[in-house]
């Protein structure tokens, strides 16, 4: 068992971590983002306003990833020396900023439905699904700064393709029980516990698939 060494068990607890810190700023910042968008145009969200709060989820979602990307890398380098921060974080804010344009569709669709509530498995549903594509995307875009430095990278979009759903269907679940009429605290508070869940529980798979990563020595060309 990988968590039978301790040194991979130090690591393996300092990544999950730092992965639930990142997504604790990063979704309590992108949350409010979000929430001042929702209340200033509510549920009118149709050509300019859906595609300003497109280029808002674009935004809030790279400043999620780039700040959730520089709490994994200040781990990831204790096992990599030679990954410079500037390609994880930029890999891990596009990553992100995709996935935030996808996810942020339904909701632009659902929107323009007055009084459309999804079904409870309808809801964990579209969060698992989600979950797989966010962390296919984002496991995508980080593993092509990997693969210069471990020979079995590819393992590590397996790891975020089976950890973000858990994580999506937590920050699902929280986002339910606020809207746009919701106290700012609110929104922040409940922006910040679902970070810290989803985090923790993506963190604590992904930690893994990190541990499991045997460095090369040297970059691959």
């Amino acid at each position: 068992m990988l968590l039978k060494n301790i040194d991979n068990l130090k690591q393996w607890f300092r990544w999950t971590l730092v992965c639930g810190i990142g997504e604790l700023v990063g979704l309590a910042v992108a949350s409010m983002i979000e929430w001042v968008l929702w209340a200033t145009f509510g549920t009118s969200l149709f050509l300019l306003h859906g595609l300003l709060f497109l280029a808002v989820a674009i935004g809030a979602g790279y400043l999620e990833g780039w700040l959730s990307g520089f709490c994994q890398w200040i781990v990831l380098q204790e096992r990599f020396p030679s990954i410079s921060l500037k390609p994880w974080v930029r890999a891990s804010g596009f990553g992100a900023a995709i996935a935030w344009f996808l996810g942020s569709l339904p909701s632009i669709a659902f929107a323009s439905l007055p009084g459309f509530k999804f079904p409870p498995i309808m809801l964990v549903f579209t969060a698992i699904l989600a979950g797989m594509i966010l962390g296919g995307i984002i496991g995508l875009f980080q593993w092509r700064v990997l693969k210069n430095y471990s020979l079995h990278s590819g393992l590590w979009i397996i790891g975020n393709v089976l950890a973000w759903p858990i994580g999506t269907l937590i920050i699902y679940i929280v986002a339910r029980t606020a809207s746009s009429s919701s106290a700012p605290m609110l929104i922040f508070g409940l922006g910040a516990f679902s970070g810290l869940a989803s985090g923790l529980a993506i963190g604590g798979i992904t930690g893994l698939f990190f541990i499991a990563l045997k460095p090369t020595g040297s970059k691959i060309n």
